[in-house]
């Protein structure tokens, strides 16, 4: 009887220590394992996340109205197309050496720009230098040539030169008679200029010369 009470106890025992949660083993003061964390330490040496490469570059959307910026360089000049600008130029600037280097190089004394078709004789004409003029004369230059505007180096001369190149280009032969469209001519443009000394003689060479029959 004592035995078979001794066994119940021990069965009573164990089913206590097993509901309690020990394992029978030790001191029965051990508890289920937690799931363990990572440390901070291990969290800094995890590294860096790791992404795709394509999360981490930017996409560029290119417009069909995108503006092609390439640099067309312009078309080089001929030797002789280089020559005709710097022989204008330096009528412009009344350069004589440069002039007469440029001509016997070859370059033209009628060829006048792009744009307005103003030819040598009538940038030495504005720049008021005879020499340049009489240079360019003896290499032929027209006189009579008329630019885009249907003006001529008289009417040039009238506006805004002096007397002096007025008298020189009536000497080779220049018409005053010459008139624009609209009717203009050296006499009107000489009365519409401002009086700077040499609106009253230039004046009179051009009624002198109309008055020529």
């Amino acid at each position: 009887m004592n035995r078979i009470s001794h066994i119940c106890t021990l069965v009573l025992l164990s089913c206590f220590l097993i509901a309690s949660g020990c394992d029978g083993s030790g001191d029965g003061s051990s508890s289920p394992q937690a799931a363990e964390l990572p440390t901070p330490d291990q969290e800094s040496n995890a590294g860096p996340p790791t992404t795709s490469p394509a999360a981490n570059t930017p996409t560029r959307s290119i417009s069909p109205l995108t503006i092609n910026t390439e640099v067309v360089p312009a078309p080089e000049l001929s030797e002789q197309d280089q020559k005709q600008i710097d022989l204008l130029n330096a009528c412009k600037a009344g350069n004589l050496s440069a002039i007469q280097t440029l001509l016997e190089k070859g370059a033209s004394a009628n060829i006048g720009d792009n744009k307005f078709k103003n030819t040598p004789i009538m940038h030495a004409t504005k720049a008021n230098c005879i020499p340049c003029m009489e240079l360019l004369l003896e290499y032929g230059a027209d006189i009579h040539h008329r630019n885009s505007a249907t003006a001529d180096a008289l009417m040039w001369a009238a506006m805004q030169s002096t007397a002096g190149t007025v008298q020189l280009l009536l000497n080779h032969g220049a018409d005053a008679r010459v008139a624009t469209p609209s009717g203009m001519t050296a006499l009107t443009l000489a009365n519409d200029r401002v009086d700077d000394g040499q609106k009253a003689l230039i004046i009179i060479l051009l009624e002198q010369s109309l008055a020529t029959p």
